[in-house]
């Protein structure tokens, strides 16, 4: 695995969870942005699909915090996120499938007329909610990489597989290479 595309993927699904800047991530945070993407998609806070991805995502913080929170504070820093990834103390294989669980639940969340696409804007809104850094951007390059048959449709099948491929891209040229970025 290429460790450069690796670590730089690592960092910035790091940068996206930590949405204070404070260098650590709490289960807080996972909350923050749950209700975030709510807002932005105008799904009310009780809806089903915001629970959905709250207990997805819970699913991932326990696991993560289980095993990277090395000083046991209940947040898990930026160096104990990445060295838990990087020196292969979370296995690849839970961490990809957690977090295709919580693409599944999002991609439902953020697929408001339900024809199971999404289009670059709902990319895009969905990267503003998660207050990604340059998130026009950053969607376009995700969402041309994404949209392999170049329809202007991502499905839920793609959808998950780049965010899985945040995770185990092992070129440029892979799924999920640029899903965050680069």
């Amino acid at each position: 695995m290429s460790e450069q595309l690796l670590t730089a993927n690592i960092e910035r699904v790091f940068a996206v969870l930590d949405l204070n800047g404070d260098g650590r991530v709490e289960w807080a945070d996972f909350k923050t942005i749950t209700e975030a993407v709510s807002r932005e998609f105008a799904v009310p806070a009780d809806a089903a699909e915001p629970a959905n991805l709250l207990a997805a995502y819970r699913e991932v913080w326990d696991y993560v915090r289980d095993v990277a929170d090395a000083d046991s504070d209940g947040a898990v820093t930026k160096q104990e996120f990445e060295h838990a990834h990087l020196s292969g103390e979370l296995s690849l294989d839970a961490v990809a499938d957690l977090w295709a669980a919580v693409s599944d639940r999002c991609f439902e969340l953020i697929d408001r007329d339900g024809d199971g696409h999404v289009d670059q804007a709902a990319l895009a809104a969905l990267y503003r909610a998660a207050e990604v850094a340059d998130a026009e951007l950053v969607a376009a390059t995700a969402f041309a990489a994404m949209d392999a048959n170049s329809d202007g449709h991502v499905d839920k099948a793609e959808f998950t597989a780049n965010v899985r491929g945040v995770f185990t891209a092992t070129s440029e040229s892979m799924k999920g290479a640029h899903m965050l970025g680069g």
